[in-house]
């Protein structure tokens, strides 16, 4: 979790605990989460901070599982930590019910991003060099927000978490406080519509991340020709051929009652 603008000063610990102590006097919401990504040597800050205002904190661990060895017969990096703050009464005993219920581990394992959005403009350089892979943002999205939520996304940078949320029914506020990166988003939300055409084919090839966004659809899936709308249509007909065959093998006979009434009585 990186400070400054040009993203080289991580936070210091002041810093994460101001964060989120304004965070927490701010929101009006009697329910939220707050999920921050971080290095190793954070940790203590970040949790220390989050303990002070959440009633909960959980730890996670992001495996990069795409990470190559090094040459140099270096330990790599290959995880990234990830802090979870739940302000909610009851979110300790949710927490545990969630986890026991759906089985989840507080290891997230998802490939990094290999092919980095670029600027399809000038000279392609890196939007942002700290990109968090979609499938990552949507198993979080997933984990810890429901549909209808808002979620707030401080640092958008090429604005993964914007596009991930409005495509899963979220709504979603992204700050970003550099123009470059603010104008990318756009355009990616846009689809690349804003581009000139010769910047679009550029764009296609280095933002392999970046689709024409288009937001999920609620309406329901219309029923197939041959498919009933409701069990009531596919239940009326298999009774009425019930009915016709138990009548046909009623004999004729005056002293029974009549075939409809028998059935009738039979179920009751």
């Amino acid at each position: 979790m990186l400070g400054s603008v040009n993203d080289d000063e991580p936070f210091k610990h002041p810093q994460i605990r101001k964060m989120v102590t304004d965070f927490a006097e701010l929101t009006m919401s009697p329910l939220w989460r707050i999920v921050i990504f971080h290095s190793r040597d954070q940790s203590f800050s970040v949790s220390t901070a989050l303990k002070a205002r959440c009633h909960a904190v959980e730890c996670l661990t992001w495996v990069k599982t795409n990470v190559n060895h090094s040459p140099l017969h270096r330990f790599v990096s290959a995880t990234e930590c990830i802090t979870v703050g739940y302000y909610d009464e009851v979110s300790k005993r949710r927490v545990r019910e969630h986890c026991n219920e759906n089985g989840i581990s507080n290891v997230l394992m998802f490939p990094a991003v290999t092919k980095k959005l670029r600027h399809v403009a000038g000279d392609m350089t890196l939007v942002n060099p700290y990109q968090k892979p979609r499938k990552l943002i949507m198993r979080l999205l997933q984990l810890f927000s429901n549909d209808d939520d808002w979620v707030l996304d401080l640092f958008s940078g090429t604005g993964t978490t914007l596009a991930c949320s409005l495509n899963m029914f979220r709504h979603c506020i992204a700050m970003e406080k550099d123009d470059a990166q603010v104008s990318f988003i756009r355009m990616r939300i846009n689809g690349l519509n804003e581009c000139p055409d010769e910047d679009q084919e550029v764009g296609r090839k280095h933002i392999a991340d970046t689709e024409r966004f288009q937001p999920a659809s609620r309406e329901p899936v219309p029923p197939l020709a041959d498919e009933p709308r409701d069990m009531a249509d596919l239940e009326e007909p298999i009774l009425e051929q019930e009915r016709q065959d138990r009548c046909s093998n009623v004999p004729e006979d005056p002293n029974i009652l009549e075939p409809e009434e028998s059935y009738d009585q039979l179920l009751l």
